[in-house]
C-alpha cells in the first residue's frame, strides 16, 4: 500500500493513516506495554499527522532527524495535552516504530530500529522539558495553557469561548505576558508618516454622524434598556434577535427561502452583523451582562451625548477586540485563530497607506500586503500560497466591512461574492472621521503621524517658498490642507496668480 503523500493528497493520506493505525492497534495487545492501546494509537496518530503536515509525508520512513524535529521542536510548540500524558507520546512513537519493524512495514529508507529507539530515549528529557517550558509554546498552545491554568476545561467549547472573550478584553501587556510567540511582540520602531490634513470640526462631526454603527449600537443599547434575558449560552433570544434585525437594519436574514421551503435560524449567533454588534457593544462598555441579562450601561448613555467621543470609544473598542476576531463564528468549518490574531494586530498599520493617501486604495493591494505578512509568519504545508492568499483576501474583506460599519472607511466598486461574503473587491477610502481617529491610533502604535494645516490659511506663494525646507511629503500634506480650505475656483485663481509672481522657474513648473 502506498505510504508517501504530498500536501495535496489529504484524502489518500487519511485513508492510509487510518489503516495503518488500525493495524497498529490490532498488533498492540500482543505486546506488553505500560500505556493503554488507545493512548499509544492516539500518540502515533499525532506523529503521523506531523509526518504528513510538516515532515516529508513518508509515513513508514523514519530517521533520527525526524524524531528530533517532532519531539523537541514541534511538540513543545504545538501539541497541547495534559501534563500527566506528556510521556505517552515518546512511548507511542517507540511502540509504533517497533510495530513497523516487526510487521515488515518499515520503509527501506528508515534507520535501523535500535538507532531510532536510542534516539527517542536520548530525546525524552529534552522533550519533557520543552513540553513544560512556556517560552517554547506557540501562540495557540500558550492560550490553551493559560486557559487551563486559570481553570477552564479545554474539552468544554463554551468554557473555552468564555475564557477567550475575557482574555481578549485584557490590556495588551497582560495578553503579551501570556502569549510568548514572537507574533505578539510590539512592532519594531515605525516610520514617520507624511503629514496628513485633519478634518475641520464641521467635517468631522458630519462624518461621525454618518457612521452606521453608532446608530445601531445606540439602538441596541436602548432596546436592551434595563435588561433583556439571554439564553443559557449567553446569546440574545430569537425573539429579541428578530426584533433587533428589523429595528437596527442589520441586513441579517432571520429566515431563508429555498425552493418551497423556509428555513429559520435556530440561534442569534447565526446572524453575523447582530452578533458583531452585540459583542462590540460589550467591548465598548455600552452594554453589560449581569445574571443572564443584557442591559445598557450608564457609560453608554453618557457617551451617546457626545458623538465624537462616542465614535472614538467605539472604534478603539473594535480595534482592541480585533476587527476580524470579533466577527468570527467559532463553529466555522475554516478557522485559523493564530492568523486572525496577526491580521487584527496589523489592521492599524495596514490602514497607514489609505490614511496617508487620502484616496481610494484597491482592496487587493491591502490583501496582498496582509498575505505577504501571513506567509512570512506561518508555514502552511497543506495549502498552496495561492490558497492562503484567497483566504486572507476574504479576511481583509471582512475587516474592511467592519471598518465601514464603524465609519472609519467607505468602500466602493464592490461585487457580490460567490462565497457568501457580503461584498468583495473594490476600494477602501478613509473617511474624515477615520482620519481623525486613525491619527491617534497610529501614534499609539508607535508611528510619528504629524498633521498639516499650519500654512492652510496663508497665500500659496508662502507655502511654495518653503518647499525646500519642508521636504516633499510635508509639502504634499500642506498643499492638501491648503486646497481643502478653499473652493476649487478660489484655489485655481490663487495658483494662477502665484505662477505669475514666482521668480523661481522650478517652482512655477511645480
Amino acid at each position: 500500500m502506498r505510504m508517501e503523500f504530498g500536501p495535496d493528497d489529504e484524502d489518500a493520506f487519511e485513508r492510509a493513516r487510518d489503516r495503518l493505525l488500525e493495524s497498529f492497534g490490532e498488533w498492540l495487545p500482543g505486546v506488553d506495554q505500560g500505556e493503554t492501546a488507545d493512548q499509544l494509537v492516539s500518540g502515533a496518530s499525532v506523529a503521523l499527522d506531523w509526518k504528513w503536515g510538516y515532515g516529508d509525508g513518508a509515513l513508514t520512513r523514519w530517521q533520527p532527524a525526524d524524531l528530533a524535529e517532532f519531539l523537541v521542536e514541534w511538540c513543545p510548540r504545538k501539541l497541547t495535552i495534559p501534563a500527566g500524558e506528556h510521556e505517552t507520546v515518546p512511548r507511542a512513537v517507540e511502540s509504533f516504530l517497533g510495530f513497523l519493524d516487526a510487521t515488515g512495514t518499515a520503509d527501506r529508507g528508515s534507520a535501523p530500529l535500535p538507532a531510532l529507539l536510542a534516539t527517542v530515549e536520548r530525546l525524552v528529557p529534552e522533550y519533557l522539558a520543552g513540553m513544560s517550558d512556556p517560552s517554547r509554546f506557540g501562540m495557540a498552545k500558550s492560550l490553551f495553557a493559560a486557559a487551563e491554568a486559570e481553570g477552564a476545561d479545554l474539552t468544554d467549547p463554551e468554557q473555552l469561548e468564555a475564557w477567550m472573550e475575557n482574555f481578549n478584553a485584557r490590556p495588551f501587556e497582560e495578553r503579551r505576558a501570556v502569549l510568548s510567540d514572537d507574533l505578539v511582540a510590539r512592532p519594531s520602531p515605525c516610520p514617520t508618516l507624511p503629514p496628513v490634513a485633519q478634518p475641520d470640526e464641521g467635517a468631522l462631526r458630519r462624518s461621525v454622524e454618518a457612521a452606521p454603527a453608532l446608530a445601531m449600537l445606540t439602538g441596541l443599547a436602548e432596546y436592551l434598556g434595563d435588561g433583556r434575558r439571554l439564553t443559557q449560552k449567553g446569546r440574545l433570544t430569537l425573539a429579541d434577535a428578530s426584533a433587533l434585525v428589523e429595528l437596527l437594519g442589520t441586513g441579517d436574514r432571520v429566515e431563508e427561502v429555498i425552493g418551497r421551503r423556509t428555513f429559520r435560524i435556530r440561534s442569534s449567533d447565526e446572524l453575523p452583523v447582530l452578533r458583531l454588534l452585540f459583542t462590540w457593544a460589550r467591548k465598548a462598555g455600552l452594554v453589560r451582562v449581569v445574571h443572564g441579562r443584557a442591559m445598557a450601561t450608564k457609560t453608554g448613555r453618557r457617551l451617546a451625548r457626545d458623538p465624537v467621543a462616542f465614535f472614538e470609544r467605539c472604534v478603539e473598542a473594535l480595534f482592541e477586540a480585533g476587527p476580524l476576531s470579533i466577527q468570527r463564528d467559532h463553529d466555522s468549518w475554516f478557522a485559523w485563530p493564530d492568523v486572525d490574531a496577526l491580521l487584527d494586530r496589523l489592521a492599524v498599520p495596514l490602514l497607514s497607506g489609505p490614511y496617508v493617501a487620502q484616496r481610494p486604495i484597491p482592496v487587493e493591494i491591502l490583501a496582498s500586503e496582509m498575505s505577504n505578512a501571513v506567509l512570512r509568519a506561518f508555514v502552511f504545508p497543506n495549502m498552496s500560497d495561492d490558497h492562503v492568499r484567497t483566504h486572507v483576501e476574504w479576511d481583509v474583506t471582512d475587516i474592511a466591512d467592519a471598518l465601514e460599519l464603524a465609519g472609519v472607511v467607505v468602500r466602493a466598486g464592490t461585487e457580490p461574492s460567490e462565497y457568501g461574503r457580503r461584498r468583495s473587491g473594490g476600494t477602501v477610502e478613509v473617511t474624515p472621521a477615520g482620519t481623525h481617529v486613525l491619527r491617534r491610533l497610529l501614534a499609539k502604535a508607535g508611528y510619528d503621524a504629524p498633521s498639516t494645516g499650519g500654512l492652510a490659511d496663508g497665500p500659496v506663494i508662502e507655502l511654495l517658498a518653503r518647499v525646500g525646507s519642508l521636504g516633499w511629503p510635508a509639502v504634499l500634506g500642506e498643499l492638501e490642507a491648503w486646497r481643502r480650505s478653499r473652493t476649487p475656483q478660489d484655489a485655481a485663481q490663487e495658483l494662477a496668480d502665484a505662477i505669475r509672481d514666482l521668480d523661481d522657474a522650478s517652482l512655477r513648473l511645480f
